[in-house]
């Protein structure tokens, strides 16, 4: 861990715009570092909550703060879609997770991201009674060593608990794994650097 925070700072040091701070660093169980590819990708721990939709049916969710790092000297576009479909989950038969992008309306600033919890938002509630069947996208440039926190939620239906989530790079496509205890994977976006 000492050596990954060494190199990381030695990535980062003297970078305009950039300010590497211990919840960047202290809390994430996974980090995707692909310095050779200009991209780091940090995933928090979930902070998790229940969900009743308007039909009764009940759920679990959880929220990972991704950090995603250019490193690189160039810019480079991120482009993230989930579709309004859910997905079934293979070693749970009739579970399912559906996934949303969150709007920058919605604020986390005052909660940590360095170990898992349960909570409650205020603001979540109306964001998934209102677009619980509809898909969510981003498309956006990230300058040369700079970075971009956003905000994956996943909701579970019928699965035990809330299972570490993360969003990884391989190659140039990004995808998002909703737990490690299954094999689902899903293809979710790209990351194309700018000449």
């Amino acid at each position: 861990m000492r050596l990954f925070l060494c190199i990381l700072t030695a990535l980062f040091a003297g970078s305009p715009g950039y300010i590497l701070t211990n919840d960047n660093l202290s809390g994430p169980p996974t980090a995707d570092v692909f310095p050779h590819e200009g991209v780091i990708i940090l995933n928090s721990f979930p902070k998790a909550g229940r969900y009743t939709d308007s039909e009764g049916k009940e759920f679990s969710y959880g929220i990972t703060r991704t950090t995603l790092m250019n490193v690189s000297e160039n810019s480079l576009q991120l482009t993230i879609h989930f579709p309004a479909d859910s997905f079934a989950f293979v070693t749970f038969p009739g579970s399912y997770v559906k996934l949303f992008l969150l709007p920058d309306s919605i604020s986390f600033n005052y909660i940590p991201f360095n170990n898992s919890s349960w909570y409650i938002s205020d603001g979540l509630k109306p964001f998934l009674d209102a677009g619980l069947h509809t898909p969510t996208s981003r498309q956006e440039i990230i300058s040369a060593k700079q970075e971009r926190i956003f905000y994956i939620a996943a909701l579970y239906h019928k699965t035990a608990g809330v299972p570490t989530a993360e969003l990884v790079l391989k190659e140039q496509n990004l995808f998002f794994r909703p737990g490690r205890l299954d094999s689902l994977l899903i293809t979710c976006g790209k990351v194309l650097f700018k000449e």
